[in-house]
C-alpha cells in the first residue's frame, strides 16, 4: 500500500509538472519523488524491457525440469524480418536436451506458462537453440 500510494503520489506530481512545460527525463526522479529501480551489472536491456539472463536460464532450466541452460546476449540477423542487424540485443537460449525430444516450440511454451509467477527480469528469448550435451 505505501508503495503504490507513492507511485500515485508522484504520478501527480509528474502531470502537474508536465502540464506546466516540459519535463527533463533526468529530472523525474526529482519531481516525482519516486526512485528509479537499481539494477546490478547482470542485467541488460532486451526488447524495451529490463532482463535478468540469470533469473531467464534459472526460469527455463526449471520450466524444462532441470535440463542445463545458458542464456546469451546476442547481437544480429537472427529474428528481424529483413535479415539486417538490429538495433538492440535480444537472449538467446541453449539448452542442452540430452535424448529428450524437446523442441525450440516447446522449451518457448514451458517458459511463458512459467512467467506470470516467475517475478521481475524474465522475458522469453528471441531463439532457442539445443544442443545434445552442455559446452565443456
Amino acid at each position: 500500500p505505501e508503495e503504490a500510494e507513492g507511485f500515485l503520489s508522484g504520478l501527480v506530481l509528474l502531470l502537474e509538472a508536465a502540464a506546466a512545460g516540459d519535463l527533463p527525463m533526468d529530472a523525474l526522479a526529482e519531481v516525482t519523488g519516486v526512485r528509479p529501480a537499481e539494477r546490478g551489472p547482470g542485467w541488460l536491456r532486451v526488447d524495451g524491457c529490463w532482463v535478468s539472463r540469470e533469473a531467464v536460464r534459472e526460469t527455463l532450466g526449471r520450466a524444462l525440469g532441470g535440463l542445463p541452460v545458458h542464456v546469451a546476449e546476442e547481437h544480429g540477423t537472427h529474428g528481424t524480418a529483413d535479415g539486417t542487424a538490429g538495433a538492440e540485443p535480444h537472449l538467446t537460449a541453449y539448452i542442452a536436451r540430452g535424448d529428450t525430444p524437446l523442441t525450440p516450440a516447446d522449451a518457448h511454451r514451458e517458459l511463458t506458462a512459467l512467467i506470470p509467477g516467475a517475478g521481475s527480469g524474465v522475458l522469453a528469448p528471441r531463439r532457442y537453440v539445443l544442443v545434445t550435451d552442455p559446452p565443456a
